[in-house]
């Protein structure tokens, strides 16, 4: 719980005890300190817009027992409001990291979403070659029913499912054609086989959404796409895509670890990361065993 001493340090970010207006929002929705407050004298007005106004409300509204409990999302958006404010310089000037090409790819790879990345690369060229090698067992399959035709009832019925022509020169012919693609298969297959070198991720960032930070896209170009869609083979979309949402604080608080459980989901990420400027042993070994990502400021200078 906020103490008085807390509340009134924090209060300094602010706009003094300055009466309360109603100024434009121009945050983004899913911001913590863009939902309005659903009931109480301030019903309708924002979080940010109560704490510049009258924050010591807030404060006596945190400390009211069944608040808590009954307005739990609430009460942590409240307090998430407050402790950004409190970090906002710092988190200024670590959100202005993300404006340079190479501190993205950096972080990318700190943050393991490089890793996602690849694994997902990988993922899909063993997915590519096992299309190849399907396609060329079944034309192979073809190939020998197609020579052993006979024209028997259940041949024909054979022959009409997977478009084998009845007429023995066409056929002929469509056997020949299809010895060509299986040729031009193997030798895809073979150009393709060795491990892949991996393509530069390009990345874009988009700030103050959903409630983080920064909501960072990656994508890399799958370099095969077009020779396997020349062989009817493939995916619909080349670019394999990861969305990774950065919440910024100082320090690390429990508080902010609440918030990014809950709220994980929000713009649907791939993947969601605190970034802190101030190293924690004691919350990095609680959250050890986690699945939320924490990278300092450290592992990226």
């Amino acid at each position: 719980m906020w103490t008085n001493g807390g509340w009134l340090a924090l209060k300094s970010w602010f706009y003094g005890s300055a009466r309360l207006t109603k100024p434009t929002c121009t945050m983004f929705i899913g911001n913590p300190v863009a939902k309005t407050l659903p009931f109480g004298k301030y019903k309708g007005y924002t979080i940010a817009e109560v704490a510049a106004g009258d924050p010591e409300y807030l404060q006596w509204l945190c400390s009211q027992d069944n608040f808590c409990s009954n307005r739990g999302v609430l009460y942590r958006d409240i307090i998430d409001c407050f402790e950004g404010l409190r970090d906002a310089p710092e988190r200024k000037v670590m959100r202005g990291w993300f404006q340079d090409a190479d501190f993205c790819c950096q972080f990318l790879q700190v943050s393991g979403g490089e890793a996602l990345l690849l694994q997902e690369l990988e993922a899909r060229h063993a997915a590519a070659l096992e299309q190849i090698t399907g396609r060329i067992q079944d034309l192979t399959e073809t190939i020998d029913k197609a020579k052993n035709y006979t024209g028997a009832p259940d041949q024909q019925i054979w022959a009409q499912e997977y478009g084998i022509f009845l007429d023995p020169t066409e056929r002929e012919q469509q056997i020949a054609d299809f010895g060509q693609t299986i040729a031009t298969l193997h030798e895809l297959h073979k150009k393709i086989a060795n491990q892949i070198e991996a393509p530069h991720p390009k990345i874009s960032c988009r700030f103050e959404q959903h409630g983080f930070d920064v909501v960072m896209r990656a994508s890399l170009h799958y370099p095969w796409g077009s020779e396997l869609r020349e062989n009817y083979l493939g995916f619909q979309d080349d670019r394999i895509k990861r969305t990774v949402a950065i919440k910024i604080r100082g320090v690390i608080s429990p508080t902010a670890v609440r918030w990014v459980r809950e709220n994980r989901n929000r713009g649907s990420p791939d993947h969601v990361v605190l970034l802190v400027s101030q190293y924690d042993a004691q919350l990095v070994g609680e959250l050890a065993a986690t699945d939320i990502k924490i990278v300092f400021a450290a592992d990226l200078v």
